[in-house]
């Protein structure tokens, strides 16, 4: 596993404070706007989603990770982190997601594939901190700032900066098919799948692997529409082969 190795640097000196007005973004009407869980959180945009990971509800710390689709204005579930995480600076880099410093795990370092739901993990030699800023920028993964407790005395005042150009490297031809589907969660059963290139055919599992249903798609299909009204509330898996034998695989959560 590589491991990202940041080294001190300086901060240039701060710009000039000013002031600006802010809107708060409106639904429209009739539309799902509240997210699924009520806390505060960190996150960041990919590709039109916005994604929260984790995040803190005045009780405990969340593992959580949804996605807020722009376009048709619907949050979707993602699954569960590992352990709980908040407190932590979010930033993107291509289709990953940098998560610095936790709450209580101050040295937290992990990356979360928005595409893939892969997570990883890093050890490196930033110092332990929480609600730190972190910024992307020509390959290089910026920190600065955060504190480690709740008195202004551990506010941080550093800045550090790691090469992350080929911690996350992913050759683009072995990258896999996507399907996406909504609205997820479904409360009715009854789902729209966005099929990759070249699909021949879909799968769905229940949470403990058994397959529930199996359909063949005629050529050409971009679109299917799935029907679980049958089955109980609950995760499922919907796995869609291609020609080339490929599987795209998304999590579906039904109310």
């Amino acid at each position: 596993m590589a491991c990202s190795t940041p080294t001190a640097g300086s901060w240039p000196a701060a710009p000039t404070p000013t002031s600006s007005g802010f809107s708060t973004p409106r639904p429209a009407p009739g539309r799902p706007w509240p997210p699924p869980e009520a806390k505060t959180t960190y996150g960041a945009a990919v590709n039109g989603k916005l994604y929260a990971i984790g995040g803190y509800n005045g009780v405990v710390n969340s593992a959580r990770v949804d996605a807020y689709d722009l376009a048709t204005n619907q949050w979707q579930a993602l699954g569960t982190l590992p352990t709980t995480v908040s407190n932590q600076a979010v930033v993107a880099q291509g289709e990953w997601l940098w998560l610095v410093g936790d709450f209580t795990n101050q040295g937290y370092l992990a990356a979360y594939n928005t595409r893939t739901g892969q997570l990883r993990s890093f050890t490196s030699n930033l110092p332990p901190r929480r609600n730190a800023a972190a910024a992307i920028y020509n390959n290089n993964l910026y920190v600065w700032g955060g504190n480690t407790a709740a008195s202004n005395a551990s506010t941080l005042a550093d800045m550090w900066v790691a090469n992350v150009s080929t911690v996350l490297a992913v050759d683009p031809g072995s990258a896999s098919p996507q399907v996406h589907i909504y609205p997820n969660p479904s409360s009715k059963g009854l789902v729209t799948l966005a099929l990759p290139a070249e699909a021949q055919q879909v799968r769905v599992l229940d949470g403990l692997g058994r397959l529930l249903k199996l359909a063949p798609l005629p050529a050409g299909l971009t679109r299917y529409a799935l029907d679980l009204r049958e089955q109980p509330a609950g995760l499922y898996v919907v796995q869609v082969q291609t020609k080339s034998g490929r599987v795209a695989t998304c999590r579906l959560v039904q109310q």
